[in-house]
């Protein structure tokens, strides 16, 4: 795990996680080795050199390879949530620091679907908000930008939108903005 704001990130997906499925997004591993001493030297493994505290990064060493990361899907029976929520909690909670979506990429992405849901709602489509899936979708965050500007300038325009739209198509299109 990486400190910084990947880790920070990862700490939003685990209290959403935990708020819906009651549970920490992580399964234990039963082994047969319980102590961490004997684990470590078991795998070979060597504490780093100027580590200030060893006893405690053999211990963290053992947690981590017994706990994987598990995130369990909130829009799935029992759980009643939006695969809206569910998706953006499945991309904070992305094991890879690289994909999982940043500060930044939430930030400029949450006040654009906020505005969405409402309209969604407004329009009798709540059906959209099911449109996401497993934190993976087919919108990059470039390709939504590009659409949401269009959107914004023909309403801004008084025009109807020029474009395809991926949340209901022609006509019924919802605005976003």
């Amino acid at each position: 795990m990486r400190h910084g704001p990947e880790g920070d990130i990862w700490g939003l997906g685990c209290i959403i996680h935990e708020m819906t499925a009651f549970r920490s997004p992580e399964i234990e591993l039963t082994e047969s080795i319980k102590h961490e001493e004997a684990w470590f030297r078991q795998n070979g493994m060597v504490v780093p050199t100027r580590t200030i505290q060893p006893r405690r990064y053999k211990a963290f060493c053992h947690y981590m390879a017994h706990h994987p990361a598990a995130p369990t899907r909130i829009d799935k029976a029992p759980l009643t949530y939006s695969k809206l929520l569910n998706h953006f909690m499945m991309r904070t909670l992305d094991v890879n620091y690289q994909k999982r979506i940043t500060a930044y990429g939430l930030q400029r992405s949450l006040p654009v679907l906020e505005t969405l849901a409402r309209n969604i709602r407004l329009y009798g489509q709540e059906s959209l908000l099911n449109a996401f899936d497993d934190g993976q979708d087919d919108l990059s965050s470039a390709c939504f930008s590009r659409t949401q500007e269009a959107r914004c300038r023909d309403l801004n325009a008084g025009q109807p939108f020029a474009g395809d739209c991926e949340f209901g198509g022609g006509s019924n299109c919802v605005p976003i903005c």
